[in-house]
């Protein structure tokens, strides 16, 4: 799929293992200069730039002399069935993706819904404001689960828990804050945000 489709970047949202349980398939070489083989398919990892909190793999995939230089990018501080800390690190790889206009991008987590559903989310929403257009967070998830329902079959589940659903908020108030869209103190509205989310967890269950 990533030869077929000229792909440029893939943004890996899991770890190999976590809790001690296998994740993902080691599907690249994770070491500089390591190469990996599937059939005829060779896969060479030219270099690696670990920052915080992602790690950038430059690989080469080559199949009967065709090569394809890409960036594979993982975010693996990200518990599953959770969210991460950073509500900046999703504008950032989608900022990536949206430059590479003329070669697509793969996302994916370890079920490929919660995860990686949850950063689709952010993106479609983000789109949605630049194009002054009025946000229903609700109405994006219920796009986001059928388009990909029609297309693949198998991402009912995307944006699997209330946390991710807030998430998506949280993420969408940092970026508004960050332009410069929201009046008074930025503290204050996060304080009051969580708070706000404290309730909805201990009370509540968001209907998705």
């Amino acid at each position: 799929m990533i030869l077929q489709e000229n792909v440029r970047y893939i943004f890996m949202l899991c770890n190999i293992r976590e809790n001690g349980k296998k994740k993902c398939h080691v599907y690249y070489p994770r070491s500089e200069g390591e190469q990996v083989h599937f059939g005829e398919i060779t896969i060479t990892n030219m270099s690696i730039e670990a920052g915080e909190p992602t790690t950038t793999t430059q690989l080469q995939v080559e199949k009967k002399g065709t090569k394809l230089l890409l960036s594979h990018i993982l975010w693996g501080k990200w518990p599953d069935q959770g969210v991460p800390l950073s509500e900046m690190v999703p504008f950032e790889i989608m900022k990536l993706a949206r430059k590479s206009t003329d070669r697509p991008s793969v996302i994916h987590c370890s079920a490929g819904v919660g995860r990686s559903g949850t950063v689709v989310a952010i993106e479609m929403c983000l789109q949605t404001l630049l194009h002054r257009q009025p946000l229903n967070l609700m109405e994006v998830c219920k796009e986001l689960r059928a388009s990909e329902r029609l297309l693949l079959g198998m991402r009912a589940h995307s944006v699997q828990m209330d946390i991710q659903y807030a998430y998506i908020v949280k993420c969408l108030l940092a970026y508004g804050w960050c332009c410069g869209l929201f009046l008074g103190n930025p503290a204050l509205i996060q304080v009051q945000f969580s708070i706000h989310l404290t309730d909805v967890f201990s009370n509540h269950r968001l209907s998705l």
